[in-house]
């Protein structure tokens, strides 16, 4: 279960390489917002909410994890709290892996494939997250 925390320290290394480069010494104040919400997101998910976010986000990863896993697919069951928690940590940090990727690599390109990076990396974390609560249960 400690694959969930790739995504978290990926979030980590590619911030602090995106605030040592020019564009994020132009955009600091901008990636210093998105990991506040991103820690908002994970903190405020997790005690109040108590692993909602992190059921939504499987709901919505969840086809692509039945097309994935095909006829090995079973339904969490009494798991699916516990991967809902960890999936609550854990996502939020792809929000910083978007604002780096799309304000930093792509930050000279169209503003659709920005956006695109906005959307497809949080869902593609999500997608990955799922297919490891699944392995792992």
């Amino acid at each position: 279960m400690w694959a969930v925390l790739v995504p978290v320290a990926l979030a980590l290394a590619a911030l602090a390489a995106f605030l040592r480069s020019d564009a994020g010494r132009e955009r600091r104040r901008g990636a210093l917002v998105a990991t506040g919400v991103a820690a908002a997101v994970a903190v405020l998910g997790v005690v109040p909410l108590m692993g909602i976010p992190g059921a939504v986000v499987y709901e919505l990863s969840a086809p692509w994890v039945r097309l994935l896993m095909g006829a090995g697919y079973e339904d969490l069951g009494d798991g699916a709290w516990p991967a809902a928690l960890l999936i609550t940590i854990a996502w939020p940090s792809s929000l910083v892996l978007a604002y780096v990727a799309a304000n930093g690599p792509l930050r000279h390109r169209g503003r659709l494939l920005r956006a695109a990076a906005w959307v497809l990396i949080p869902y593609a974390t999500g997608v990955a997250l799922a297919l490891v609560a699944h392995w792992s249960a």
